[in-house]
């Protein structure tokens, strides 16, 4: 509960505090239709009048001091409503707290990839908007925050939609089975839906993997929500964005049409993928897959993607300095209005 005093201090912040006490005093501040005298406990419907002269507004217009920084803020998320600078001291808490604008907010939340998750989610929520999300099964690190934040802070995930990249297929062309070491629909049962509190969760039909039976209901969906607002991704050896393998044989826009699909998988991509997610039980890997387009990919509204192995060095180069082509189709990417890269440190000391 604040006083008066402490209410005109945060309202009145171009004058002393000396200065808000002669206002008291005259009777240029009032609380209820009275004198205030600074150290009355506010209650809810108080009102408080603030009375300027053209001379007292005059003297002081024009002449907001703004505080500097006293370092450098690092900002892992901003848009029109919110600012999300990392809170890793103290001096950036504070800094945080003495904001003012109604239309930013600081988070203090050390995993800045969460936070980029989490902020439209919290801000459309707001608005009674859906969220509509494309997530990977790798990365994967990022899931565990998630899951945490969104139980800690009670942000409803009612109104998102989770559209997962891609899945395996046997040799039917068909889901490999839900309980399969390599299905990325048990993992994402495993380790994100069955920990949310279920009040807050993710409904079911709003948790969409492409399907091998029905390759156009995504790009639908997609078209009925009004888009995506964030596409999650990691890269492949060669490029590839969820499974949409390297294909010289197409153009940069040719490729960029490319819709849900079925698909055999590049073996590459099986050699990197046993050895990263399967040790290296290369014979008893998938040979196909069905995968979210690059189309539905590239036309999200924000891309943030992620690389963490060893091998993502070489991507992390091809990526900066190589030329946008189907060969390497993340290449393509440098052309999108709003795409991020993140890498860990140690794919990004490229020394080694």
């Amino acid at each position: 509960m604040k006083r008066t005093k402490q209410y005109a201090s945060v309202s009145i912040v171009v004058v002393s505090r000396q200065y808000r006490l002669l206002m008291m005093r005259k009777k240029n501040i009032t609380l209820n239709g009275k004198k205030a005298t600074g150290n009355e406990k506010l209650e809810k419907n108080d009102e408080i009048k603030i009375f300027l002269s053209d001379e007292t507004f005059d003297k002081f217009a024009g002449h907001v001091e703004v505080k500097k920084a006293v370092c450098k803020l690092d900002v892992v998320y901003e848009d029109d409503d919110l600012l999300v600078v990392n809170m890793e001291n103290d001096v950036t808490r504070e800094i945080g707290n003495e904001a003012k604008g109604e239309k930013i907010a600081f988070i203090g939340i050390t995993t800045p990839e969460t936070l980029i998750t989490l902020a439209p989610v919290y801000f459309q929520n707001e608005k009674g908007e859906t969220t509509v999300f494309i997530c990977p099964v790798g990365p994967i690190g990022q899931y565990p925050y998630f899951v945490d934040i969104v139980n800690n802070e009670n942000i409803s995930l009612n109104n998102c939609w989770f559209i997962n990249m891609d899945e395996y297929l046997d040799d039917n062309k068909q889901w490999i089975d839900i309980n399969h070491p390599l299905s990325f629909r048990g993992f994402m049962n495993r380790t994100v839906y069955s920990k949310i509190k279920p009040e807050l969760n993710v409904p079911e039909d709003h948790r969409v993997f492409p399907d091998p039976n029905n390759v156009e209901y995504i790009p639908n969906l997609i078209e009925k929500l009004g888009g995506v607002d964030i596409c999650f991704g990691g890269i492949g050896i060669n490029g590839h964005l969820a499974f949409n393998e390297a294909d010289p044989s197409l153009t940069c826009e040719e490729f960029k049409q490319l819709k849900t699909r079925v698909l055999p998988i590049s073996p590459e991509t099986r050699a990197a993928n046993a050895i990263g997610d399967f040790g290296g039980r290369l014979e008893d890997m998938p040979v196909w897959c069905v995968t979210i387009g690059f189309n539905e990919i590239y036309n999200a509204r924000k891309i943030r993607l992620g690389i963490f192995r060893d091998w993502h060095r070489a991507v992390a180069r091809r990526c900066g300095y190589g030329e946008m082509t189907a060969d390497f189709p993340v290449s393509m990417v440098a052309e999108h209005p709003d795409a991020l890269i993140r890498m860990t440190e140690f794919v990004a000391n490229l020394e080694d």
